[in-house]
């Protein structure tokens, strides 16, 4: 279950992410939940950028194998890349607001919430 294995990891997880500014949000260890962080316009434009970074990149491989030269088998490829970079982004797709958790975050907090009406129901 989350407490006993995965808490220890997501929190080592969540600090090197805060470290490298990838998330707006913190663990909060009193209430057990995902919190919102606090942030400058400057960290929220960062992670706008990331975004929209994420979105060109995209878009120019799109373009390199729609119009490229490449082989069948370099552009197969090329597509399979693009799926898993489309995915990628379309998991981490949010626009930050100062003081908003993220959707992912929502729902994290939602299972947090479940699981420990599971545990105080039921026992361990």
């Amino acid at each position: 279950m989350w407490t006993t294995s995965f808490r220890p990891f997501f929190i080592h997880h969540l600090r090197v992410c805060i470290f490298l500014s990838c998330t707006l949000c913190r663990w909060d260890a009193t209430s057990e939940q995902i919190i919102p962080r606090d942030s400058t316009k400057l960290g929220i434009l960062y992670q706008k950028s990331q975004l929209i970074s994420g979105v060109v990149y995209a878009v120019g491989i799109t373009l390199k194998i729609s119009r490229g030269k490449d082989s069948i088998a370099e552009k197969c490829q090329g597509v399979v890349f693009l799926l898993c970079l489309i995915i990628c982004i379309l998991a981490r797709w949010y626009w930050p607001r100062k003081g908003q958790l993220s959707e992912p975050c929502r729902m994290l907090n939602s299972c947090f919430r479940f699981e420990k009406v599971l545990i105080s129901g039921y026992g361990t």
